[in-house]
């Protein structure tokens, strides 16, 4: 169904946004660290 397709599209998109997102926040959260 075409209602299963976009849940299952949603889904992998919001995986993807989260995982791109996760180094850049360990990222600013080392150098943060550092500065201190």
């Amino acid at each position: 169904s075409i209602s299963g397709v976009q849940e299952e599209v949603t889904r992998q998109a919001k995986a993807f946004l989260s995982f791109e997102r996760m180094p850049e926040i360990q990222f600013s959260r080392r150098r943060s660290a550092r500065d201190k």
